[in-house]
């Protein structure tokens, strides 16, 4: 892939790292190639071929496609066509299908930030991982609490069956989803809501002390400490549908 760089571009060198074109190109016996500073403030000497963009995008970030009311997540990139010089990208789809736009044609969409009364799903909390997945309100942000490290700056209350409030490192808004759910393998479950098994048996999940678990037939109304912990009914029994 050929890239056209001007003096005072960015570029990331394939050894060197960050660095900034000074000046150039230049056609030296051996190569074509460019003066550039590294971040140590070191001049050095860079071919052209070992030069590439700063990356504009990465994986896991969220576009937004130029020619049509899509939206996607990076899934793989960025990579060379054989029809042009424009990086392509994996793009995957809401609806779990994929395309391969050129990066020109994405724009990269900021999350919205996280406010008080927001209703998140729990993507990380060091210290009580068997919330993550579960869907709460925010409390607080910005209090922040570090466990293991790691800093927890988002406040979030439970309601239902586990009701409580954890500190955790990172949500994701929830829009349009007003019941206490978790997700499982990419799953989301509604606490209380009936599932029926493989056998035919229908369930019902609550929280219990922080701890998903479940119960079937006629014990499904009261699921306690005692109940089925859901890994295994999933292990055992599933998979799981929604009634």
């Amino acid at each position: 892939m050929t890239v056209e760089f001007k003096v005072g571009d960015k570029a990331t060198h394939a050894t060197y790292g960050d660095v900034e074109l000074v000046f150039g190109p230049v056609d030296f016996a051996t190569m074509v190639g460019w003066l550039v500073k590294r971040s140590s403030g070191v001049h050095a000497l860079a071919s052209s071929d070992a030069l590439s963009p700063v990356a504009t995008f990465k994986v896991g970030d969220v576009v937004e496609y130029a020619y049509g009311p899509v939206r996607g997540k990076l899934i793989a990139g960025p990579f060379t066509s054989e029809r042009h010089g424009e990086p392509i990208w994996v793009v995957e789809k809401p609806n779990g299908k994929h395309f391969t736009p050129t990066q020109n044609a994405l724009r990269k969409v900021e999350p919205d930030p996280i406010r008080i009364g927001d209703r998140v799903r729990i993507l990380s909390a060091t210290y009580a991982e068997s919330s993550i997945g579960r869907v709460g309100e925010v409390l607080e942000v910005g209090r922040s609490k570090e466990f293991g490290g790691v800093v927890h700056p988002y406040y979030v209350r439970f309601s239902g069956n586990g009701a409580g409030a954890i500190f955790a490192s990172a949500v994701e808004k929830v829009v349009d989803d007003a019941a206490d759910t978790f997700v499982h393998d990419g799953v989301t479950y509604e606490l209380g809501a009936e599932y029926e098994d493989k056998d035919g048996d229908v369930w019902k999940f609550a929280c219990v002390d922080g701890v998903i678990r479940g119960n079937w037939g006629g014990c499904r109304e009261r699921v306690d400490e005692h109940g089925a912990l859901f890994d295994s009914a999933v292990e055992n029994y599933g998979p799981f549908t929604r009634i």
